[in-house]
């Protein structure tokens, strides 16, 4: 895993969450290939929705998922730390 450069292909697409499944996604009719599981992410990682407080520790390892608000997330940024 290079920690220089996070996975920019994440962005754009839909997080599955624990409100909103993968199947209930799919039925919107959105292509499996732009959906993102807590599977496709590395072990450790942080989702950090909009005004999502964080703890400031600095994991150079742990991938943060920025996601956006509403319905059904989609990620709007990543980065380590």
């Amino acid at each position: 895993m290079d920690v220089n450069e996070p996975p920019k292909h994440l962005i754009g697409k839909y997080l599955v969450t624990p409100s909103k499944t993968l199947d209930e996604i799919l039925a919107k009719g959105i292509d499996r290939a732009n959906v993102v599981t807590k599977d496709d992410l590395p072990p450790s990682h942080r989702i950090i929705p909009p005004g999502g407080m964080v703890t400031m520790d600095y994991r150079p390892t742990r991938l943060n998922v920025h996601i956006s608000g509403g319905e059904t997330p989609t990620i709007t940024g990543v980065n380590y730390g």
